[in-house]
């Protein structure tokens, strides 16, 4: 396992990330974010349904 928010991939690796029901626990959300956004593809879509 490595740490979501500092991955080994390149830049706009994926084309979707889907995290379900666990995004409000990462001890780092804002940095996942940041390494998720690093990390999608342009036009992505983003969603939280707990928000």
């Amino acid at each position: 396992m490595i740490p979501c928010e500092e991955t080994p991939f390149l830049d706009q690796t994926f084309d979707t990330i889907t995290v379900c029901s666990a995004y409000h626990h990462f001890p780092d959300a804002k940095g996942f974010a940041r390494e998720a956004y690093r990390l999608l593809k342009p036009k992505y879509y983003a969603g939280d349904p707990s928000r």
